[in-house]
């Protein structure tokens, strides 16, 4: 990164570490990134190899470097965004929150499904698949495991995510997200989850 921008080429690199650590972050910073993005393990389908929480690790990386820090993983309003912001991130990234929006291309099934889960009701596939992996939780599992069933009875890879997410068939996959999600009550608009994140920024 840094030979391209000696060469005068123009090029923006924004850097999401897997695996965030306060190290590798310094080292994307000494190679050129102009922007990280840090994930704590409140993310869905977070798969990280350390089970660091965001607001554990955000302030760490903040206080380490100069370039704008992103702050993901468990951000559902403006409450955690002002958090993030007394860290001293300069951005937020959210997934969760907008798979239940009106105009994300999940299933409605799927995001009514996001809307009633409790948190402390998520399932967590650890081990099992590492494209499913959210720990704590973080997978929403609709074909429950039955006493002495293996967790390789559910459905998680190739087809899992679309038959559950996309297709609304929530027997038939799962769905990833942050268990954060239990925080989510209702389907908005993109624009009102924004506009609701601003107002609580501003209060």
């Amino acid at each position: 990164m840094v030979k391209l921008k000696k060469h005068g080429i123009t090029i923006t690199v924004l850097y999401r570490p897997i695996t965030p650590t306060v190290q590798n972050i310094m080292e994307a910073e000494k190679h050129g990134a102009d922007a990280v993005i840090v994930t704590g393990s409140e993310a869905g389908g977070h798969i990280s190899q350390c089970n660091v929480s965001l607001f554990t690790l955000l302030p760490q990386v903040t206080a380490a470097v100069r370039i704008p820090v992103i702050a993901a993983g468990g951000i559902i309003d403006g409450r955690g965004a002002k958090a993030a912001f007394a860290m001293g991130a300069q951005g937020i990234y959210m997934g969760t929150r907008f798979i239940a929006t009106m105009e994300n291309p999940a299933s409605h099934a799927a995001k009514r499904a996001i809307v009633q889960v409790n948190s402390e009701d998520m399932l967590e596939l650890e081990g099992v698949h590492e494209r499913t992996i959210s720990t704590p939780g973080g997978v929403i599992a609709y074909r429950f495991i039955k006493e002495g069933e293996s967790q390789e009875a559910i459905p998680y890879h190739k087809n899992g995510y679309k038959e559950a997410l996309l297709l609304g068939n929530l027997d038939q996959g799962t769905i990833s997200v942050s268990p954060s999600a239990g925080g989510i009550h209702e389907i908005l608009t993109c624009q009102e989850v924004i506009d609701d994140i601003v107002n609580q920024i501003n209060h």
